[in-house]
């Protein structure tokens, strides 16, 4: 015969006595404890382990079927009070990690202290060597501007004209005496671009116009030789430069572009202000005999000087800036200059390789037909700096 199972007597059969082991409390208890049935246990669970089994299916019963209230209300407090203590410790744990925080912070903050500050020592450069760079264009001398015809936005006759000249001669001496104060600048340059006087270039000019065209050359080179003797006369600088003649100038119906300068009446005045000074040691001017000049300042600083009527420009979107800039790269492909200056356009604008100058005249009743900009005439100043073999550093206005 095999063995008995755990849940099965231990004694003999029948009556007499004998042990189960209870499936639940796992107690070997006396058989009568699982009910007998034909005289022996029927049943694996005792019968102390059946009624606490009865007993909670009845209490189980009650809560389900709203008999025991009491029970339920705890169980919910149970839960609320889980969950607020569960709170509790998410708040705290934030608050903990919120004060280490702050800790770190004023740890931090508290090494940061009053600086003791750097001494600086004045220390003696050496300056370097500079050439003060004045444009000189579009003065048109002669050619009137009523104040009436433009809302009394400018006002132009010869004696404004005059006036406007020498404030151009003696702003840029202060400028030039200003940053020699730094650098070491023994020159003005004077970079003279034409259209100094109208001339007849437009049939309306012979109606408007305050001189005749070889008095206004005659008249120009009056001036402009008295600015020059006013540099020499109030400070030490010498005095170079270059005159290019503009398109007013002219003595033809059109530019003549291969020999612009020897049909133009500026260059008649120019070559009258170079000779007045050709004894001078310390003024050297050139009458150009191009339309174009090209010049080396230091060891490898090139300007290109123009007058500008060589750059087309109607008017479009993006202004000069696009029809110039296409010029001089294709100008440089064959001759590379650093800086191209030029006048014609009467709009004072730098644009990093290339200087457009404003004019002595201003704002005319030309400009306001063509809906230009109004601006106040004015011409440019710059500083050629030797530095890195020549480069152009301060860009100013000089007000007339």
């Amino acid at each position: 015969m095999g063995q008995r199972g755990s849940g099965e007597l231990a004694g003999g059969a029948g009556g007499g006595s004998g042990t189960r082991v209870c499936r639940v409390c796992l107690l070997a208890k006396d058989h009568r404890a699982f009910g007998l049935k034909n005289g022996r246990p029927h049943r694996t669970v005792c019968a102390a382990c059946r009624g606490r089994i009865n007993r909670g299916q009845k209490a189980a019963h009650q809560a389900t079927s709203g008999e025991v209230s009491a029970p339920l209300e705890t169980a919910v407090k149970a839960v609320q009070n889980q969950r607020a203590a569960r709170d509790l410790r998410t708040e705290h744990r934030a608050l903990v990690d919120e004060v280490a925080r702050l800790r770190s912070e004023l740890e931090e903050a508290s090494k940061v202290r009053t600086p003791e500050p750097l001494v600086y020592r004045q220390r003696k450069e050496e300056r370097t060597d500079a050439t003060a760079c004045a444009l000189a264009s579009d003065w048109h001398i002669e050619e009137p501007v009523d104040p009436g015809a433009i809302n009394g936005l400018n006002a132009y006759d010869l004696d404004v004209a005059r006036a406007r000249a020498e404030n151009f001669f003696r702003h840029t001496v202060k400028l030039a005496n200003i940053f020699a104060r730094e650098q070491r600048i023994n020159t003005i340059d004077l970079q003279v671009l034409g259209d100094m006087f109208t001339g007849w270039l437009h049939e309306e000019s012979i109606a408007n116009t305050l001189l005749a065209p070889g008095d206004a050359a005659t008249e120009f080179a009056r001036i402009f030789a008295s600015g020059i003797k006013f540099i020499l006369d109030n400070s030490d600088f010498k005095v170079t430069g270059v005159c290019i003649p503009g398109n007013h100038g002219r003595m033809t119906k059109k530019v003549h572009y291969g020999d612009p300068t020897g049909t133009s009446l500026e260059t008649v005045a120019y070559a009258a202000v170079a000779s007045k000074f050709e004894d001078n040691p310390r003024v050297q001017l050139d009458v150009a005999r191009h339309g174009m000049v090209y010049r080396r300042f230091y060891e490898s600083f090139t300007v290109r000087h123009i007058h500008g009527y060589e750059v087309k420009y109607g008017g479009g979107v993006g202004g000069l800036t696009i029809p110039l800039a296409k010029k001089i790269a294709k100008w440089d492909t064959a001759t590379r200059a650093n800086l191209t200056t030029l006048g014609h356009f009467h709009q004072k604008f730098d644009g990093g390789n290339f200087l457009v100058n404003g004019s002595l005249i201003g704002y005319n009743e030309f400009a306001q037909a063509i809906g230009a900009s109004y601006e106040p005439a004015q011409q440019l100043f710059y500083l050629i700096d030797a530095r890195n073999g020549g480069e152009k550093t301060v860009v100013a206005p000089v007000f007339v």
